[in-house]
């Protein structure tokens, strides 16, 4: 009998839908034990305040305690994602450390206060232990 998909992999949020502000964006923290591997999702919607361009750069970082943070070596690195953009970024936890998350680095040329709309997912999979 096929297995359930839902059964298999589990959703966290990395960061919360919002509207965002030129600046800095850190992702909530994720426990990642118990699966293989990770796929980070990332959507941007339309910007608002009219700017002439919109820059959205994504870093994912590691912690063992969860305090102590630091960009996955080699990592995952999503850059100029624009307005009304997704990007997905599949990322091998074997071997990493226990928490994750992401950083969101937004900019905008031009515009009068600029916002872009963005939300991520983290989906968790390949579980040491099933069903989820």
């Amino acid at each position: 009998m096929p297995g359930v998909l839902g059964e298999a992999i589990k959703t966290e949020k990395a960061i919360a839908p919002q509207a965002a502000a030129a600046g800095t964006i850190t992702g909530l923290t994720v426990n990642r034990d118990g699966y293989n591997y990770a796929v980070l999702v990332v959507e941007t919607g339309a910007a608002a305040g009219a700017p002439t361009a919109v820059d959205v750069d994504i870093t994912v970082q590691e912690s063992a305690d969860g305090t102590t943070w630091v960009d996955v070596p080699g990592g995952p690195h999503i850059a100029n994602l624009a307005n009304d953009s997704r990007a997905e970024y599949n990322l091998p936890l074997i071997n990493r450390a226990r928490y994750t998350r992401c950083v969101a680095a937004v900019a905008f040329t031009g515009g009068t206060s600029p916002t872009v709309e963005i939300g991520a997912t983290w989906i968790l999979g390949d579980a040491v232990k099933q069903p989820v």
